[in-house]
């Protein structure tokens, strides 16, 4: 006699039931089939059909009903449809290590083990190595996206596991650099990046947020000027501010050059452009922001086919002359110069405020 197994419909209550026939050695994708055919569902508008057994999901259609030792008890049918207008539906997107966005449109109820499904199905990463992220809280399985208010446009982080010999996560240090301008040290990149550790070209902060304790996350900035103390920073795992600290810059794929400002006598002195190309890998600044006792501290980032051009006019000088701040001027164009460089805000003043400082101390400790 062929045995039968009791079949609840999970989408329309517990009144539902209907008996199938199966065969112990035949996979659940032809139980599932046999099913469907039975409660009549529409496939047309189906995403996913699942079976449960005492609550847990049977996740590989592919093995028998033997191999989880079903034994003839009662199993529950879901039915996954298409969002409709009138559904509680959100888009959101998720964030892979290698920085590519997934988007994602789903219910509000849909259990996160769901979306790690789709996840292996676009990107063939097994729902096992899946972790995901919200607001800084790993997402478990068998709660619903509303349960951790993932609302319409948040992004939600994907983090796979570390391997045991990876020291830092996201990167793997390749040798020292020994003495030079910026003090950076030569890294290579891991295989196994950790969420939040996805560098641009350009400059790209490394910072310490209360959300990712084991490891720094790197906010990125691009090209261009940045001064560390007139920066805003944002976590790129939490979307936080408040709780985010930088701590050292990295840079990759460009030119760099640093201008700094003693505070002691108002000193500026600006390092020579260095390339950091494809083969250096990423450079990462030995400096800890937080130590340094300068009263400015520029980073300059241009591309590696960049030529200098004049501040004023952006075009390619053939005549110019060089300020204090490693900015280049037209020779015509200097004389446009107030006093404070569009660049980098560098101040010729500051020189001349120190020294006058400086002047009514001895003339005040002279009296």
């Amino acid at each position: 006699m062929t045995p039968r197994l009791e079949i609840m419909l999970a989408n329309t209550g517990p009144d539902n039931i209907i008996t199938v026939p199966y065969k112990p050695k035949e996979p659940i994708s032809s139980l599932i089939e046999r099913i469907q055919a039975t409660f009549s569902t529409s496939d047309s508008s189906t995403t996913r059909k699942d079976l449960f057994l005492n609550g847990q999901r049977l996740k590989d259609h592919t093995q028998t009903m033997d191999y989880y030792r079903i034994f003839g008890r009662t199993l529950t049918y879901r039915v996954l449809s298409a969002p409709s207008e009138e559904d509680d539906i959100i888009s959101f997107r998720v964030a892979t290590p290698t920085g590519k966005i997934i988007h994602l449109t789903y219910w509000a109820d849909t259990l996160v083990e769901d979306i790690k499904e789709l996840i292996q199905i676009t990107e063939d990463i097994v729902t096992d190595d899946q972790q995901l992220f919200y607001a800084g809280i790993q997402l478990e399985d068998n709660r619903e996206l509303s349960f951790y208010k993932v609302i319409e446009g948040s992004t939600v982080h994907l983090s796979l596991p570390l391997q045991k010999n990876v020291t830092l996560p996201g990167i793997l240090f390749l040798d020292n650099l020994g003495v030079s301008t910026l003090g950076e040290r030569k890294i290579r990149f891991s295989r196994n990046a950790s969420r939040g550790r996805v560098p641009t070209i350009g400059a790209n902060v490394e910072c310490e947020c209360y959300c990712t304790p084991i490891t720094r996350v790197i906010c990125q900035k691009n090209l261009g000027t940045l001064e560390i103390a007139n920066s805003h920073f944002v976590c790129p795992n939490c979307s936080n501010s408040d709780k985010i600290k930088p701590k050292t810059v990295g840079f990759l794929n460009c030119k760099v050059r640093v201008h700094r400002i003693r505070s002691i006598d108002g000193e500026q002195h600006t390092t020579e452009w260095m390339e950091v190309r494809g083969d250096d890998c990423y450079f990462l600044a030995g400096a800890n922001i937080g130590n340094v006792t300068r009263r400015r501290l520029i980073y300059e980032t241009v591309s590696l086919n960049h030529r200098p051009t004049c501040t004023i006019c952006l075009k390619v000088p053939e005549f110019f002359k060089t300020l204090p701040c490693g900015h280049r001027f037209h020779v015509g164009c200097i004389r446009k110069w107030k006093g404070v460089c569009p660049n980098c805000q560098y101040n010729r003043h500051l020189i001349f405020d120190s020294v006058r400082v400086r002047f009514k101390e001895v003339e005040g400790g002279s009296k």
